[in-house]
């Protein structure tokens, strides 16, 4: 282990501590807003909420430390990839930049769909990304993604379901 990861261990440490006033040992999604505005980040309730429900293994609706270890690598990842598309460095994504960077994640959307869920992170109607809808972006394709596989189970890409399966899905998609 290097000096360098037990610095950022140790800032984290002091973000969490920080937000965790009532010292439970875990955070909801506005301690995890707080915390990470500590470090230059802002999200977000939607970003935060939908942060904290992909890295919640115990579904208690907080993140412990640990987990909020991983969310934040898993951030750093989004901020990397968001950066590596943003070629203009506006720190803002077009759609010609969202799609390249929803593409090269492995996912194939129809116009249709792609335009539908920008629309539904692109909260200021800007027509393009800031890293918090892109988080949400990212957020909300996994999740979907790892719904899907449940019933994928050949993993070609596609699935029959039952309306009862696919109200199940829509509703663990939900805002």
């Amino acid at each position: 282990i290097n000096a360098e990861y037990m610095g950022q261990q140790q800032q984290l440490q002091q973000w969490f501590a920080a937000v965790d006033r009532d010292r439970s040992g875990s955070i909801d999604s506005n301690e995890l807003r707080q915390a990470l505005s500590y470090g230059g980040m802002q999200f977000s309730s939607e970003a935060a909420r939908l942060l904290i429900k992909m890295f919640d293994m115990d579904r208690s609706g907080k993140v412990t430390f640990n987990e909020f270890i991983n969310l934040h690598q898993y951030i750093q990842q989004m901020q990397a990839g968001f950066a590596y598309v943003d070629r203009d460095r506006s720190g803002w994504l077009n759609p010609a930049e969202v799609q390249q960077a929803v593409t090269s994640s492995g996912y194939t959307l129809s116009p249709q769909t792609f335009a539908t869920l920008t629309k539904r992170v692109d909260r200021e109607s800007r027509g393009q990304l800031s890293l918090d809808g892109y988080v949400e972006l990212c957020c909300f394709l996994g999740a979907a993604r790892n719904l899907f596989a449940t019933y994928d189970t050949n993993r070609s890409g596609s699935c029959t379901l039952a309306f009862d399966q696919f109200l199940y899905l829509a509703t663990q998609l939900r805002p």
